[in-house]
Order: C-alpha cells, then structure tokens, then sequence
C-alpha cells in the first residue's frame, strides 16, 4: 500500500445535511455519521480487490455508533459509483447489527443505477430514493409503523422527488452534525 498510487476522495455528504436539517425541524433526533472522513486515516486492504485499499471506519466502529445512538432509521449517502460496493456494506451490515431498523440509500449512484444497487444491496435494503430525499424521509420518520410492513415487490422501493428544488424552502444544512475539525 505504500506504492499506491489511487487518490482517497472525501465528499462532504451535503444531501445528508439537507436531510438532516428537514428531520429535525420535524422534531427528530439527528446523527450523520461520516463513516469515510471519520476514518480517513483507517487503511486496510480492500476485501474486493487487494490492490486497492480500503479506507475510512468498519463494522466495529459502525456497530459502536448504532450502540450509542439506537436509530430507528439509517440512511446510506453513496455519491459516487466508486463506493456502491462499501455502501451495500453497510446497509448489511446495519441489517445484520438489527434487522428491524430501516435502511435507505440514496445519492447519486442509487438514483441513476437503481436496479443495480437492488441487485447488490439484496434483501437488506429497504428503500432507495432516487431524486431529492427530504420529503420522502421525514413522511417516513412520521410514521414508522407504516414502512415496516413487508411488501411483495421491488418497486416500492424507489422513492423520492425529481429536482431541482426550491432551496429557500428547506432550512440551512446541518453541517454541525459533521466532524468539521478533521
């Protein structure tokens, strides 16, 4: 790994923001936990091919988090198509930590490659939403009991607006639940 010569991106996860910022104007208890910045100095091999790496937090770290907090809901920002693999990673292993929890994915990857990102994600994602979020997330956050009725087919799954947005008609973006000291 000290001969690599691939680039460690970091996106700041903005939609998330944006969400986050709507969910708690609803009144619900917010974390973002940036799992890629929060370890950005974590390498390790990368499980799929080990010429890459891998960076950023894992399971431990992960499960220590969802200890703390005990969401009802999780919600997966994959920005990029470089990081579907480590997504679908975590919407497991978020399954794995406590099936009744809901999982979400969205961003650029699961709006534009829904049917890939199903395919990968398998049975432990619950819904993607393609298109802008924050409706769609707080309507979910209002009513729990209502999502966790199963469902017999995939296209439930695909939720979300088409943009743009009227940006003056959502509240600033929470950028203080970032580690914004890294």
């Amino acid at each position: 790994m000290a001969n690599r010569r691939e680039g460690k991106p970091a996106l700041q996860p903005i939609g998330l923001t944006w969400i986050a910022a709507v969910l708690r104007q609803g009144g619900h208890e917010v974390q973002i936990y940036d799992m890629l910045t929060e370890g950005y100095y974590n390498e390790v091999p990368h499980p799929y091919d080990p010429n890459f790496i891998r960076y950023g937090h894992g399971l431990k770290e992960l499960y220590r988090r969802l200890d703390s907090f005990k969401p009802d809901i999780v919600g997966v920002s994959c920005i990029c198509s470089l990081r579907h693999f480590e997504a679908c990673d975590v919407v497991r292993w978020v399954k794995e930590y406590d099936p009744t929890i809901l999982t979400i994915m969205g961003g650029n990857h699961p709006t534009t490659m829904r049917k890939l990102v199903l395919d990968e994600c398998k049975q432990n994602l619950d819904f993607i939403i393609a298109g802008e979020g924050e409706s769609f997330m707080l309507e979910v956050a209002r009513n729990m009991s209502w999502w966790h009725h199963p469902r017999p087919v995939d296209s439930w799954k695909y939720f979300g607006e088409p943009g743009p947005r009227n940006l003056d008609n959502l509240p600033p973006p929470a950028h203080d639940l970032l580690p914004m000291d890294l």
